[in-house]
């Protein structure tokens, strides 16, 4: 299978050295700078705890030619970027799969119009990390998992390609029987959680030791759970229910635990730093579900302010925030 990863940045390089190193025919394709670096150096990284710096050198192209054929076309960009990519697949989707690797609250809705819905697989993958002097920082498990789902009942053996595919690269594929509503769940889940990175000035040791966002962070979780339920989607996956279920005193030592750690420093903040401007499209997004939905949510209204840059951010320490 020929295969052309579609963005370069943490998660595309990731999945570029990790089909590579399976042996699989692979590109990745990458701009600018970044283009540059990459036929450099290769794609270099780091993944914690270790601090050796490894390097792979993959092939990289800048565009897609109009007499290139690749089976497999995976577009692994923040979401407003995916959107205006997709047209450049036009001439390119219509005998090939695309996967559509990233947060989505729309499902396939943007893409359908150029790319046949049949030929669509949406994903996520569980890669975090954040780049710095031309090295990613990776936090990866042994076996990385990757949600995975057909879009419509005639791209199922298409996912079902893409799982064994994803798997002998060494990554763990779990194929999703309603991967719209899981994406859904995943945006009720990291919107909260963004408002209160960004609240603590994208420092997550700051967040943990800010009890009055941890509390706003809980009480968003539960509003954002609520709009998901009402708009009639199953929490996804099932483990969400703990959250939604969990009395606030223990949350805040919860989540004060979870973001005084390293790992939250390279999968959270670390992210949130380069990723503001898909925090505000997805934020969009997640509102029209809102909308929809008819449920007051005045503490999620009040976590997403801190995404603008001009919003005053929270003194270290609060224990309370009036909203």
């Amino acid at each position: 299978m020929k295969v052309l990863v579609c963005g370069a940045g943490i998660q595309g390089s990731y999945l570029s050295v990790a089909l590579q190193n399976a042996g699989v025919d692979v590109s990745l394709l990458a701009r600018g700078d970044r283009l540059e670096e990459l036929k450099q150096h290769g794609v270099r990284y780091s993944v914690h705890p270790s601090d050796e710096i490894l390097n792979v050198m993959v092939p990289v192209v800048s565009s897609i030619q109009p007499e290139a054929h690749y089976d497999l076309y995976i577009v692994v960009m923040q979401k407003a970027q995916a959107i205006n990519f997709v047209p450049s697949l036009a001439d390119h989707s219509l005998r090939s799969t695309v996967l559509f690797i990233g947060n989505n609250g729309t499902g396939i809705e943007d893409y359908e119009g150029t790319v046949p819905r049949e030929n669509i697989v949406l994903g996520f993958l569980r890669v975090g990390g954040y780049r710095e002097e031309g090295v990613l920082q990776l936090l990866v498990t042994d076996s990385p998992i990757v949600y995975i789902g057909a879009s419509t009942g005639e791209s199922m053996s298409r996912t079902e390609q893409v799982a064994a595919l994803l798997q002998s690269a060494g990554l763990a594929p779990k194929v999703q029987s309603d991967i719209d509503a899981w994406l859904k769940c995943h945006l009720a889940l990291i919107i909260p959680i963004a408002g209160g990175i960004y609240g603590a000035g994208t420092d997550n040791y700051r967040l943990a030791r800010t009890p009055g966002l941890l509390r706003l962070m809980s009480r968003g979780l539960k509003e954002s759970f609520k709009v998901i339920r009402k708009l009639g989607y199953p929490l996804l996956p099932r483990s969400l229910y703990l959250l939604y279920k969990l009395p606030e005193w223990l949350a805040l030592r919860v989540y004060g635990r979870r973001f005084a750690s390293r790992e939250a420093e390279i999968s959270l903040a670390g992210h949130a730093r380069s990723a503001i401007g898909e925090l505000g499209h997805i934020a969009s997004e997640w509102q029209r579900m809102v909308d929809r939905s008819g449920v007051a949510t005045p503490t999620l209204d009040h976590l997403l302010q801190y995404i603008d840059p001009n919003f005053p951010t929270v003194a270290e320490g609060t224990d309370r925030i009036p909203i």
